[in-house]
């Protein structure tokens, strides 16, 4: 991973994050457990990996299927890839990063309460 190291604490909370599944897809009443966290404002900055979001490869980086994408018109990468995506149409479709990162927060707690997702 290229940025600045994450501390104990940021590492701590990556693993809870790293445990749910792609918010965006779970959002739209999916639930896709493979995921990767996605820094939302990079990985460089002070508290950077308290920034980040648990996405499903389609919703991370890379372009589901046109015949996947016409099903779903939802499941667009926040990394643009080609002409397919980026922050704006991936926001378009899946609310706010900022909101998505408060629904993970509350997932967090809830999990915390001994509640299970769905």
């Amino acid at each position: 991973m290229n940025g600045r190291t994450p501390t104990a604490a940021e590492r701590h909370f990556m693993d809870k994050m790293g445990k749910l599944p792609c918010i965006a897809c779970l959002l739209n009443g999916k639930q896709t457990l493979e995921i990767s966290l996605h820094h939302i404002e990079g990985r460089t900055k002070e508290g950077a990996h308290f920034l980040i979001l648990p996405l499903c490869v389609y919703h991370h980086q890379h372009a589901a299927p046109l015949a996947v994408r016409t099903c779903y018109p939802w499941l667009v990468p926040v990394h643009a890839c080609g002409n397919v995506g980026g922050r704006v149409a991936f926001e378009k479709h899946n609310n706010t990063q900022g909101f998505l990162l408060e629904l993970c927060h509350a997932l967090i707690q809830r999990m915390a309460n001994g509640l299970v997702l769905g």
